[in-house]
């Protein structure tokens, strides 16, 4: 029997969520096999209002089926749905379906059936130039300035006092947790947000801890607790060569300001001189070592903190796949 004579039965679609339809077309065909087996072939193009949540990502999971009716038995009944869906996220930018995987069932409703089809489809979300154009660079930025600051006490800088090193570290705190909880994808998770702010108070306190410690350090250094002796400070003054009278003046003041045991020695005041610049120097250097180190510990941080902005924005931007509504 010719195809053409064949009885094309009505079919219709329908959603459980009437959301607004914005174009539809239906084509169907017949195939009479050699056994007497007629197969009813119908193809349904819908370009709708999409029903998916766009205002959290990741998505949420929507399970709304589509429910195919005929006249004729289900069996002869053989969908191919086509599906094109193209949203836009007014913060995200564009994202588009590439993968649609179809789950049908047949359904009973007192003697009539129904195949009814459920859709599960991969989202790509197009990268927006928002991450990439003020996410990350103010995110370096503020980075950056944190560890200029801290710098500046690490090195003993005269301007560089307690009070405003707390004030300055707290105020950057505050400029970077408010920016990234403004410009946080949507739908990030509250967790997610909550262990990247509780990184960015861990790395505050750690650079406050460090420098704290290096502006105690170089304090105590320019500011020593006891005072040198007078033998001390007279002998190891950079002062022009004297001349030979001078020098005898000067050897002789020497002697009457230093103590019996000195003065009984020639060369007690020069021994006493030479080790106590020998540790003024071991200090000095163990407090450049300290800061060196101080400072190379806080660019490790400050490069893990970017480490983990770059891959906490990475991976709430990647493709994430939904169930989507259709109607």
């Amino acid at each position: 029997m010719p195809a053409s004579n064949l009885w094309l039965p009505r079919i219709t679609a329908s959603n459980a969520l009437a959301h607004r339809r914005v174009g539809a077309e239906a084509t169907q065909d017949a195939m009479v096999h050699a056994d007497g087996r007629v197969v009813l072939r119908s193809r349904i193009y819908m370009e709708t209002s999409c029903g998916m949540n766009t205002n959290y990502f990741p998505f949420d999971t929507h399970d709304c089926p589509i429910v195919f009716s005929s006249s004729l038995p289900t069996s002869y009944m053989d969908i191919h749905p086509e599906i094109r869906l193209h949203s836009t996220d007014e913060m995200f930018g564009d994202f588009s379906i590439t993968e649609v995987n179809l789950e049908q069932n047949v359904i009973e409703r007192g003697r009539d059936e129904y195949k009814e089809i459920r859709f599960v489809a991969r989202l790509v979300r197009h990268s927006s130039s928002l991450v990439f154009s003020v996410i990350l660079p103010s995110s370096f930025l503020v980075a950056a300035l944190l560890a200029v600051h801290h710098s500046r006490a690490l090195q003993g800088e005269d301007c560089t006092e307690k009070s405003s090193l707390i004030l300055s570290t707290f105020l950057v705190f505050l400029l970077h947790s408010g920016l990234l909880a403004f410009l946080t994808p949507r739908g990030a998770t509250l967790s997610m947000l909550g262990w990247l702010l509780l990184g960015q108070t861990t790395l505050s306190l750690f650079s406050l801890i460090i420098s704290l410690v290096s502006v105690n350090k170089l304090s105590n250094r320019k500011h020593p607790s006891a005072s040198p002796s007078l033998l001390y400070r007279l002998s190891c003054l950079q002062q022009p060569r004297p001349r030979p009278e001078e020098r005898e003046k000067f050897i002789e003041y020497l002697h009457r300001v230093s103590s019996p045991s000195e003065a009984s020695n020639g060369t007690g005041h020069i021994r006493q001189c030479s080790e106590r610049r020998r540790d003024r120097l071991r200090e000095e250097q163990w407090a450049k070592i300290h800061a060196r180190s101080s400072l190379i510990i806080l660019l490790l941080l400050e490069v893990f903190n970017l480490i983990m902005l770059c891959l906490f924005f990475y991976t709430t931007t990647r493709p994430t796949p939904a169930r989507i509504n259709y109607n």
